[in-house]
């Protein structure tokens, strides 16, 4: 038998047709598939051209799969989820069983390979989410930059613009980049290209600058690096206490946040006083695998295997090299 794992992110999309053991037979890669940020319509378009170019590349395989996860992020809406299984059940085998979720689970696995734990997201948004031993899901966050996403791309570029916005001092390495990366020529001027129609991602890509004026002394930064850290530690330990007061487990960190490892450091000491006996890891594999996993779990044993084969596989591709 075979299985399909499709990560669906806020960015790309990116779907693999594999046997159990993580030999991967097709691969294929489109644009953003969260329903909330591209609309269903559009979501469910780009997966089923996913599957398609997974069908037309083995289709003796594709005629085979047993079990598709799909991890979209927004996925958790059960509206979404219906209208997703509703839309590619006739694109897929009858016998294939199909689970939607929201994209959360594919990090997870892509660091524990199948096991329970916590993780930490943070890209453009955020979110942080569990699963404990017994199976039982639990979240904090990710609902959305208006409502939430603390230590996101966004709320750290967000946190940015306030503070150079309201310091006194004009000429600090992070008033100076958040210039450069708006064009303006003085601080006031970036407010209408906030509220632009692409003025989340604008902000959110302002991430990497504050780490930059970090790097050079900025205390602004600093500040704000600092703060993102402790919320989000804040959350993983309101995790730990509500699935697990005492025993212990693995923490996740992953997005492209958790690329940079001052912030990295920071949660990490702000957790070692309460999760000493916690493992703190970065997944091995793109959360695609993870993907792959949560559809193979439910039937096969995982193991160490899926990731040393498809990582074999995923060198060769330009996006994980």
């Amino acid at each position: 038998m075979y299985y399909i794992g499709i990560d669906g992110g806020g960015t790309k999309t990116v779907a693999v047709l594999s046997t159990s053991k993580g030999h991967i037979l097709a691969y294929q890669q489109t644009a953003a598939t969260n329903p909330n940020r591209v609309g269903l319509d559009r979501c469910l378009m780009r997966l089923h051209d996913l599957l398609t170019d997974l069908k037309t590349q083995h289709p003796t395989a594709y005629a085979n799969v047993r079990s598709i996860y799909c991890g979209v992020a927004g996925g958790s809406s059960s509206t979404y989820q219906q209208a997703i299984i509703a839309s590619i059940r006739p694109a897929l085998p009858e016998h294939s069983f199909i689970t939607v979720h929201h994209d959360a689970i594919a990090a997870l696995y892509s660091a524990t390979l199948g096991q329970p734990g916590i993780i930490h997201i943070s890209g453009t948004g955020s979110v942080t989410y569990a699963i404990d031993a017994s199976g039982n899901e639990h979240r904090l966050g990710g609902w959305g930059y208006l409502l939430g996403d603390e230590g996101s791309g966004f709320a750290i570029g967000r946190s940015a613009i306030r503070a150079a916005l309201t310091h006194k001092e004009r000429n600090t390495p992070l008033q100076k980049l958040i210039l450069q990366h708006f064009s303006a020529d003085v601080i006031e001027n970036v407010i209408p290209a906030v509220y632009q129609e692409n003025g989340r991602d604008a902000v959110a890509q302002l991430c990497p600058f504050v780490f930059q004026a970090f790097e050079e002394g900025d205390p602004l930064a600093e500040d704000i690096i600092v703060d993102s850290a402790n919320g989000i530690a804040i959350q993983l330990v309101s995790l730990i206490n509500r699935i697990n007061n005492h025993g212990d487990g693995t923490i996740v960190l992953a997005g492209g946040v958790m690329n940079q490892t001052a912030i990295v450091s920071m949660i990490k000491c702000a957790l070692s006083k309460e999760t000493s006996s916690w493992s703190i890891l970065t997944p091995t594999v793109p959360p695609v695998i993870g993907a792959l996993i949560a559809a193979i779990k439910p039937y096969e044993k995982v193991t160490k295997a899926v990731e040393t084969n498809a990582l074999r596989f995923l060198k060769q591709e330009t996006d994980y090299k």
